[in-house]
This record gives structure tokens, C-alpha cells and sequence, in this order.
């Protein structure tokens, strides 16, 4: 396909490695919170380096304290910032999420 590095962000460590992956990992929802401010990130030097993000079913879980990060009830919002400042201008953002009545499945996720 022409890829020649993908890069994934991730609160769970992962257990598997490739030399084509890079992973980026958060420990809280904080963390997210200054990459999404550029300030004290491991994020900054990425600003604007994307052609493409894919985001599958993931905002809707940031900040629900699903995957032992601190409850944080705007963390969709900031990781979806994040994103638009990591991608290029004209980057494309692939997103899926579920569609319903919005609501708060505690602590699964945010449907809208």
C-alpha cells in the first residue's frame, strides 16, 4: 500500500512491535491534554506531520476511566483537537463512532 510508518497512540502498552510502528503512549488523560496544547509533549515535534488519522470507536471512550485514565468528561473533544493539529493542512481524518441517542454508557462510552 505505500506506508511507510504508521503511528499509533495509545494508553494500553502494547504487546507487539514492528519496525514500521511507532507508538506513542499516554499515561492519563492529562497527557492528552498538553499534547493537545503542544506544552511539555512528546506530540509537538508531530504537529502537522499527517496525511491521514483513523480513529475507530476510540473518542468515545477517552476519558470514561475505561482504560485506568483519569475521568475527564471533555477528553473526546481534546484528543479530536489533537488530531486536527497533528494532521496536515488538508489531512484526512477517518472517524467512526456509534450512533444513537446521545447518551453516557458509563463507563464504556458516549454515544451521539
Amino acid at each position: 500500500l505505500g506506508v511507510r510508518r504508521v503511528t499509533t497512540f495509545e494508553f494500553n502498552r502494547l504487546t507487539y512491535e514492528h519496525q514500521q510502528i511507532k507508538t506513542v503512549q499516554y499515561n492519563s488523560t492529562v497527557d492528552i491534554i498538553k499534547a493537545a496544547q503542544f506544552s511539555e509533549s512528546n506530540a509537538s515535534d508531530m504537529l502537522h506531520s499527517f496525511d491521514y488519522a483513523f480513529s475507530l470507536s476510540s473518542f468515545n471512550h477517552d476519558g470514561l476511566g475505561r482504560y485506568n485514565e483519569p475521568v475527564c468528561a471533555d477528553a473526546d473533544l481534546v484528543s479530536t483537537r489533537l488530531v486536527k493539529r497533528l494532521l496536515k493542512p488538508g489531512g484526512i481524518l477517518f472517524l467512526s463512532v456509534p450512533v444513537g441517542r446521545d447518551a453516557l454508557i458509563w463507563n464504556t462510552l458516549r454515544v451521539s
